[in-house]
C-alpha cells in the first residue's frame, strides 16, 4: 500500500485503476478501481487492512498536520456558488482519472427520499462530516463539513469520464440503471479540512449517510454502520487542497 504524506477520514477504498501494469502508482484512480475489485484476493486484503493501533497513529499524525481543521471558512462555506465551484473543479479533474480507469464519474454522490428535520452527515475517522444543513443540530455541531463529492462507477453504457447519465434515473433506482453492479461503485466525499474520504458503496445515493433526529441529536442507534475511510488517492487529495487554497484566498 502506497502512501505519500496522507495515511488515511478512513475511507480506505482507493479507486485504484484497472491496469495491473501500473503497480508503481497505486494511488491513481485507474489503479483504484482494480484494487477494489482485487480486494477479494488475500494479497490486497492484507495490504489494505490496518490495525486499530495503526489507525490511531495515522489519525494523530493527520491531526498534527492540521487535517482535522477546516481550511474553508464558515462564511465561504455558505457563500453562494462556492461549493458548486469546488465540486465542478474537482469533477473536471476527476474526469480524466476516471477515463484512465475505464470508469464514469458523476458529481451525484448523496441524496435521500422523504426524511425528518435533522441534518445529514457521514462518519469519518476524523469525526462526523455534515452533508446537508437543516440547522438541526447545525454547522457548528460538526467538526467537518462536506464541500463536495463524486461517485465513480463502471457504466453499462460504456460511458467514460464525467457524466450526468444518472439524472435520467429516479432516486429510488439510484445507480442501478447506469452502473455495472458487479463492479465497484466508489464514493468520494470532499471535506473542508482538505481531506477526501471514500466508501465502497452500493447503488443507493444515501448509502454512507445518516440523519440526525428531529431534535438534532445523534444517538448511536441512528448511525449507519457504513463508515467512510481515509482515501489513499493522494493525487486527488492534492487537487482538493489546491482548489481550496484558491477558493479561500
Amino acid at each position: 500500500m502506497m502512501k505519500k504524506w496522507v495515511a488515511l477520514w478512513s475511507l480506505s477504498l482507493v479507486l485504484v485503476g484497472c491496469s495491473q501494469n501500473s503497480n508503481n502508482d497505486e494511488t491513481k484512480i485507474s489503479q483504484t478501481s482494480s484494487s477494489i475489485e482485487a480486494s477479494q484476493s488475500a494479497t490486497n486484503q492484507s495490504s489494505t487492512k490496518e490495525t486499530s493501533e495503526q489507525r490511531s497513529t495515522t489519525s494523530k499524525e493527520n491531526t498534527e498536520k492540521g487535517f482535522g481543521e477546516s481550511t474553508l471558512s464558515k462564511e465561504m462555506f455558505y457563500q453562494t456558488g462556492v461549493l458548486q465551484n469546488i465540486n465542478q473543479q474537482f469533477l473536471n479533474w476527476a474526469s480524466d482519472r476516471a477515463k484512465v480507469g475505464g470508469m464514469a464519474v458523476t458529481s451525484e454522490f448523496f441524496d435521500h427520499g422523504a426524511a425528518g428535520r435533522g441534518d445529514w452527515f457521514a462518519i469519518t475517522p476524523d469525526g462526523l462530516a455534515m452533508a446537508q444543513d437543516l440547522e438541526n443540530p447545525g454547522y457548528d455541531f460538526f467538526p467537518l463539513h462536506v464541500v463536495g463529492g463524486v461517485t465513480f462507477y463502471y457504466s453499462i453504457n460504456g460511458t467514460l469520464g464525467a457524466t450526468n447519465e444518472h439524472q435520467q434515473s429516479s432516486f429510488a433506482a439510484g445507480f442501478s440503471e447506469v452502473a455495472d453492479t458487479t463492479k465497484p461503485i466508489v464514493k468520494y466525499i470532499l471535506c473542508d479540512n482538505g481531506m477526501i474520504y471514500e466508501l465502497k458503496s452500493d447503488v443507493s445515493l444515501s448509502t454512507g449517510f445518516n440523519e440526525a433526529s428531529d431534535e438534532g441529536t445523534i444517538p448511536r442507534s441512528q448511525i449507519n454502520v457504513k463508515e467512510f475511510s481515509y482515501s489513499e488517492d493522494t493525487d486527488a487529495i492534492s487537487e482538493l487542497q489546491r482548489i481550496l487554497s484558491i477558493v479561500n484566498k
